[in-house]
């Protein structure tokens, strides 16, 4: 979750740059502030994951 989230239930707190890798997949993480503050997307090789902030 985006390190300006509100949710105090979190196991981990991301930002812009950032890189979580699970197994051999990395995603990196982009910030797409939209109607919140903590939106994000989630780049995977040359592949984009997003939510409504691009809608």
């Amino acid at each position: 979750m985006h390190e300006n989230a509100p949710s105090q239930c979190v196991t981990k707190r991301v930002k812009e740059g950032d890189v979580i890798e699970i197994a051999d997949i990395k995603l990196e993480i982009l910030e797409t502030k939209g109607h919140t503050n903590d939106s994000i997307s989630l780049i995977w090789a040359d592949k984009l994951f997003t939510g409504d902030a691009l809608f």
